[in-house]
């Protein structure tokens, strides 16, 4: 199907703050954390459960983001220590008896690094900060979002080089594959949560921030409790609420799989090829129209649906890469069973151009390509954001989250619960691997990917 006609994108300014903090770091000034972390008076975002200030560390000199929960008990203590904990999951190496492709490869750069966050004093584990009495993590500091990104190419009319977009596409899949790999599942994958993060040298990368609602994958889980966005959410999860029904579907059960995410990241990647929206404005209109999100969701769950990629914008995809439109129809199949896995989507031949020779520097996915072609009418609108409690990595207790958006620009991302802006979590200056250093084997052309047929 085609994507809906949307209304021009048009930033907006961070949300002022709201009360309800132990303490606030706007009106007085600066306040160090640790004898190390200076916050600074400027306010990057907020969400439900948290704030996010500029900081900087004084050992190093670098700018950084402080995130500062609402209170220190409740569902902010599991949201802070979910993040804390599934960052240290990430970086931690897989050892299997009989290790794949995938467990040898390294993902902990695709993701967003955690600098620090408060003690408890007695017992020196995560927890609530003495001397300030709150909780807060502190992240590096990253730039644009991936929103944001698109919404200047459309706005001028310009769109991604082929190669920034393959190396934007291959991100979105190396961030699902990191998350299979330690048996995680995020389930909120957005562009609003793909950020931008300098590595030297003039080159960046994009990486995946709000950790705050990852979830275990494999095992039974309540509806209710999962955190989605629905223009992004796979259509087996909608499915979920369409078969419980308005106002039953939060005690259903579900068991959640990677093959949501692939779908979440296949939705970022096309909306990357398009420079426009695919659902969002079904999504808004209907909202605003019945005053929930009962009608959009039964439609995504719809097995009748057509595919997301067929007609006229199938053949625009097509048009700018046959690739790289093989990829996402394996991504946005509607059948779980029959969509591309994380591991097929790695080894598939729109990334082959990718790899570097052996022991040569990726090139920057920035310059030297032609720009793929964007459709006749681009359009960009702030993502809606649909908020739910998310569980705890190891006790599936029921957790806070936050919502994330740039920090530099200080866009909102539209609550549909509140119309607090979104939080933007990021990083400067983290060590990156090389492409060739993270996936060469998984991409020869022996393993290309065949074509996934769409069957609704």
């Amino acid at each position: 199907m085609r994507a809906a006609p949307e209304q021009r994108y048009a930033a907006s300014s961070a949300s002022s703050a709201s009360g309800g903090y132990r303490g606030t770091c706007e009106a007085g000034g600066a306040i160090t954390l640790q004898d190390r972390y200076t916050i600074l008076p400027q306010l990057l975002g907020e969400g439900s459960s948290a704030k996010v200030y500029r900081g900087l560390d004084v050992k190093t000199g670098r700018h950084v983001a402080v995130k500062v929960y609402r209170d220190t008990a409740g569902m902010s203590m599991a949201s802070f220590k979910t993040s804390i904990e599934v960052r240290s999951t990430l970086g931690r190496p897989v050892r299997t008896r009989n290790p794949s492709v995938l467990d040898k490869m390294n993902f902990k750069g695709w993701f967003v690094e955690l600098l620090g966050f408060s003690n408890d004093a007695q017992t020196g584990a995560a927890g609530v900060d003495p001397d300030s009495g709150w909780l807060y993590i502190v992240f590096e500091l990253g730039g644009e979002n991936l929103e944001d990104r698109l919404a200047a190419c459309a706005r001028e009319r310009r769109g991604l080089a082929l190669q920034e977009l393959r190396a934007l596409h291959w991100t979105l899949v190396s961030v699902v594959c990191g998350l299979q790999r330690h048996g995680l599942v995020h389930l909120d994958i957005k562009p609003t949560n793909i950020v931008r993060f300098p590595t030297g040298s003039g080159l960046w990368r994009w990486k995946l921030i709000d950790l705050d609602g990852v979830s275990k994958g494999g095992v039974l889980v309540r509806f209710g409790d999962v955190t989605f966005t629905p223009p992004y959410m796979s259509p087996e999860l909608a499915s979920v609420y369409v078969k419980a029904g308005p106002g039953r579907a939060k005690d259903c059960g579900l068991v959640l799989a990677p093959s949501m995410d692939v779908w979440s990241a296949g939705m970022c990647a096309l909306e990357a090829a398009l420079l426009a929206q695919v659902y969002n404005s079904r999504y808004l209109e209907w909202r605003q129209s019945t005053g929930s999100d009962v009608k959009f969701l039964e439609w995504l769950g719809n097995p009748s649906n057509p595919p997301v990629l067929s007609g006229k914008l199938r053949e625009n995809v097509s048009a700018m890469d046959p690739d790289m439109c093989d990829l996402l129809e394996g991504m946005l199949t509607a059948d779980p069973a029959k969509r591309f896995s994380a591991t097929q989507c790695l080894r598939h031949r729109w990334f082959t151009p990718l790899l570097a020779p052996a022991g040569a520097r990726p090139a920057d996915p920035t310059s030297g390509h032609p720009a793929a072609k964007a459709p006749a009418a681009v359009a960009w609108a702030p993502t809606p954001c649909q908020r739910q409690v998310p569980l705890q990595i190891q006790n599936n207790k029921n957790n806070n989250t936050t919502t994330t958006t740039n920090n530099n620009n200080n866009s909102n991302n539209n609550n549909s619960n509140s119309n607090s802006s979104s939080i933007q979590t990021a990083v400067v200056g983290a060590p990156i691997e090389p492409v060739e250093a993270v996936g060469r084997e998984l991409l020869q052309p022996k393993v290309a990917a065949t074509r996934v047929c769409v069957a609704m």
